[in-house]
Formats: structure tokens, sequence, C-alpha cells
């Protein structure tokens, strides 16, 4: 049987050095939400099988050297919603289990390279709402088992070029809320990618091969930046679900824009600066299923701009400037259930 012990939320501002030190047998460890605002590793001596420890909503403003020294076994490890500015690279032992790292909502400045190249084991890693400004090219090096990223909702803006080339497992990487203004390291190691995440930055260009390499993707949010054109970026990303470039200063849909996205069934362009799109820019969406238009300055809807949608089941195209609609525009939308749609 599993042994647990549970004492979140009891208002514990310290605990003494020999607390848990004759619970040799427990597995799982949660003190979360309370007042603490140090641990060492005396806290920890005696847990040699410890498989998952809690720590998030406390106090904490350091994980000093060896605090889980003893831990080769931990596997789970959250120290969110802390005050964290320093974390030792000698955390855990050199041989060590860890799978599931949680950081996130600290003041973390600095990615802990150093930390992160002894955990060979770890697939999953949330740093989100820290302070981090940069990732160099050791930041994630021999994190080749890891399959989940998240650094949404920090400060960083310089991304090596290789900063990503051992990430050939991760399925899920979320970079949103940064200050990223251009698209000038590699994604082409991460063959297993299926969700990127670049919302809310600054990209103003999208380079061609940027997201070439990526066939596994199947959602991919480009929304709240600064794009003022697609070019072919997004070429033949076969496997491609949902595409989010909302909220961004693309002109024109070019024949090229979505060549090739023959899985795509939800497609966001509003909230942009269309005036213009070429005939057959959507031809090859053949499996789109929403499409949203809304929120540009369209003004007109040709005869052979939504041909070959017939699987099409909702267009919004309100709130443009509307003034002429072919009479057969919508002709072979047969699958259509709902359209938003103004005239001026």
């Amino acid at each position: 049987m599993e042994e647990k012990l549970n004492v979140e939320e009891n208002g514990l501002v310290e605990i003494s050095a020999d607390t848990f030190s004759y619970l040799r047998s427990l597995e799982y460890l949660n003190i979360s939400n309370n007042l603490l605002r140090e641990v060492s590793p005396e806290h920890f001596t005696g847990l040699v099988n410890l498989i998952s420890l809690d720590l998030s909503s406390n106090q904490l403003v350091t994980l000093p050297d060896n605090t889980f020294s003893n831990q080769n076994r931990l596997e789970y490890l959250k120290v969110s919603n802390n005050m964290i500015q320093l974390i030792s690279s000698n955390l855990l032992p050199h041989s060590n289990s860890l799978r599931f790292l949680d950081l996130s909502s600290n003041y973390i400045q600095e990615f802990p390279s150093q930390l992160m190249a002894k955990l060979r084991q770890l697939s999953e890693l949330l740093m989100s709402k820290n302070s981090i400004h940069q990732l160099d090219e050791k930041s994630l090096k021999g994190l080749d088992l890891l399959e989940i990223l998240d650094l949404n909702d920090n400060r960083i803006q310089d991304i090596h070029p290789n900063t990503f080339q051992d990430l050939k497992n991760v399925k899920k990487l979320d970079l949103s809320l940064n200050v990223i203004s251009e698209i000038n390291f590699s994604l082409s190691p991460l063959v297993s990618l299926n969700n990127l995440n670049l919302s809310d930055n600054y990209v103003t260009s999208l380079p061609s091969p940027a997201f070439r390499s990526l066939q596994r993707l199947e959602t991919l949010d480009l929304s709240n930046n600064t794009i003022v054109e697609i070019g072919d970026a997004f070429a033949n990303l076969r496997h491609l679900k949902l595409l989010d470039v909302s909220y961004n200063h693309i002109p024109m849909i070019e024949r090229r824009s979505f060549l090739g996205l023959i899985s795509l069934n939800t497609l966001y362009l509003d909230h942009n600066s269309i005036l213009r799109m070429e005939p057959d820019a959507f031809s090859d969406l053949i499996n789109i299923n929403k499409l949203f238009i809304s929120k540009n300055g369209i003004s007109g809807i040709t005869r052979d701009m939504f041909k070959k949608l017939d699987k099409l089941e909702e267009l919004h195209l309100d709130d443009n400037l509307i003034k002429e609609i072919d009479e057969n525009a919508f002709n072979n939308l047969e699958s259509l259930k709902e359209y938003y749609i103004c005239f001026i």
C-alpha cells in the first residue's frame, strides 16, 4: 500500500529537522499552501523512498545545495507559486529519477542549465510565469526524454539557434507571452512536436523554413503578434488541424499561404488588416470546418473565394467592409450551418 502524508493548508511557518526523519516508507508528501520560507536537506534526510513532493504555494525564496540529495526515487517535484530566485545545480543527486518538475510562478531570472543537465529522465518541465530572459545552447542539452516544455509568460527575447537540439521527443512547446521578435532559432529538431504556442510575442515575419520539419504538428498558435506576411511558412504541414494567426497585421492572403494544409479544420484570421484574398487561397483546405475572417477590411466576396470548401460548417465574415458578394459565392458550401456577415 502506498504511504501518503498530506499537511497542506495548515499555516506551517517552519518544519523541524526531524519532523519526517522516521517516515522512511513515505512515498507521497504534500506540504503545499503553507507559509514555509525555507527548506533544507535535513528536512528530507529520512525520506529515502519519496516519489512525489509538493511544496507549491509557500514562500520559499531559494532551493539550496543538496536539498533532495537522498531522494533518488523522487519522480514528481512541484515548487510552483513561491518566491524562488535561485536554484542550486546540486539540488538532486546526480543519479535521480525525476520526471516532472514544476517551477512556474516564481522569480527565476536565469534558466537553471546546470541543474537541467542532470535531469536525464525528465519528461515534463513547467517554468511559466518567471522572469527568464534568454535560452542558451546548453539550457536544454541532454533532455532527450522531455515531452512537455512550458515557458509561457516569461521575458524571453533571445533563443540560441541550437537551444532545442536534443528535444526530439517534445510534443508540446509553449513560448507564448514572451518578447520574441524573430524566429531565428531552429525548430527542426522538434520532430515529435504536435502543439506549438508562440502567441503574444512580437514576431513580424515568418521565415519559409521555420516550421517545415514539424510534420507532426497539429496545433499552431501565432495570435497576437505583429506578423505582416504569411508567405509559404505553413506550406505542407499535412497534419495541422488548428492554425491561429488572429490579431496580427496581415494585409493579404496569397495562394501559397495555406498550400498543402489538407487536415486543417479550424483557421483563425480575424482581427488582421486583410484587404484582399487571392483566388484559390483556401482551395487546399479540403477539411476546413471553421473559418474566422471577421474584423478585417475585406470589401467583396468573389465567386471562387470559398470553392472546394464543401466541409465548411461555420464561416465568420462579420465586421468587414463588404459592399458586394457574388451571387454564386456560397454555392459550394453544402455543409454550411452558421455564417456571420454584414454589409456597409
